[in-house]
């Protein structure tokens, strides 16, 4: 970076996909780990396999009747048979078929072929839509019954429907949520607040930062997710900020929030510092983020994606761009808008159309502006 464009960025990194916090914050060591820290496996598969799920409940406002619609996206490798096949959704608690059609390879309004050693090979969207009568919807703890439906999703043959191929498991909460930004009509500037199932929401929490320096060690210890969640209850608190000099979070932390009743404002993983993004480090960047929007994307606990933590505001009054040129002033913010104003949040609208995407914390523009938008 420096010999190419002779820029130096703030903090070192940046340069990485790793979390921030490892390399030293303001509450905690400098402790910088390498190596495989989730569980590595092969998985060999001939046949059709389902890749991801989507689902959606973008109007609650009739419990009487909801519409969950959504795509589930099924990896068809080179060799899989014609004939058609059939995408069940079953409601695990009462055993009902809420959704089945048969749908054949090829005919999905949305495919992509992929070239791979092995061969090429398919991604195909299938499209299901069905009504849960007298629905009950998701609500934080203090507001209501965070109530979660839990499907199952199963892709087997015409031939031999009853024994499926594959198949996925996700709990689903009925929930609406909306950012109301307007004018207060007074000219001191404009609204900011949560929206839940059409009931505004007063939002009181806290930060949160990684529970462990070492974070595998706190999957191992699901006590530290479950006092962290019930001190956030028992403070009258309803929303945590993960924050994003941390990582993505385990599974296990945002299963306890949408059983809880917790919401998450959620910060994708940037802070405190320019990030570039020449092309190997955006594609990284991007496939990161579609990676982790399709694996969290279902939770009803997250109200949002936050695009990062404290990058605006430090570029225009840290004095980050005091070592540079006019033409590296260019280069760098063209960066952070490339990022976070065009990269992440398509990915958002492709990914996880119904949630919210703020592109950074805080946005107004100077500190001590309560005026619009958030601070922190």
């Amino acid at each position: 970076m420096n010999e190419t464009y002779g820029i130096v960025l703030p903090f070192n990194y940046s340069h990485s996909r790793k979390p921030a916090y490892q390399y030293g914050w303001d509450w905690g060591p400098r402790l910088v780990s390498a190596g495989i820290w989730k569980h590595a496996y092969v998985r060999a598969y001939s046949n059709i396999r389902i890749d991801s799920v989507l689902f959606r409940t973008p109007d609650v406002t009739d419990t009487r009747s909801v519409k969950v619609l959504g795509k589930v996206t099924v990896d068809i490798p080179q060799g899989t048979p014609g004939y058609p096949f059939i995408l069940t959704i079953r409601d695990n608690s009462t055993g009902a078929v809420v959704y089945q059609s048969p749908f054949l390879p090829g005919q999905a309004k949305q495919r992509r072929m992929l070239q791979e050693a092995s061969g090429p090979r398919g991604m195909e969207d299938v499209s299901f839509e069905f009504d849960i009568k007298n629905a009950k919807l998701w609500w934080t703890w203090n507001l209501g019954t965070p109530y979660l439906y839990n499907f199952t999703v199963q892709v087997s043959s015409q031939a031999n429907p009853n024994q499926y191929l594959d198949y996925k498991t996700t709990s689903v909460g009925l929930r609406t949520v909306k950012w109301e930004q307007a004018l207060d009509g007074n000219g001191f500037g404009s609204s900011f607040y949560a929206v839940l199932n059409g009931v505004p929401v007063y939002m009181r929490g806290s930060n949160y930062i990684p529970p462990d320096m070492f974070m595998p060690r706190a999957l191992r210890n699901p006590d530290v997710y479950n006092k962290t969640i019930q001190a956030a209850i028992d403070g009258n608190q309803n929303m945590l900020r993960l924050w994003g000099g941390g990582q993505y979070e385990h599974d296990l932390f945002y299963d306890m929030c949408d059983a809880s009743g917790i919401l998450i404002w959620h910060d994708m993983m940037f802070a405190c510092a320019m990030y570039p993004a020449e092309p190997d480090m955006l594609a990284n960047i991007k496939q990161e983020t579609v990676d982790n929007v399709r694996r969290l994307r279902n939770h009803p606990s997250i109200a949002l994606w936050n695009g990062n933590n404290e990058v605006l505001i430090g570029w225009e009054h840290w004095g980050w761009q005091d070592k540079l040129n006019d033409s590296q002033k260019q280069i760098v913010f063209g960066w952070y808008t490339e990022i976070f104003e065009v990269t992440l949040r398509e990915v958002v609208a492709q990914e996880d159309p119904d949630r919210f995407y703020w592109p950074t914390s805080p946005t107004s523009q100077a500190p001590g502006n309560y005026s619009f938008g958030d601070i922190h």
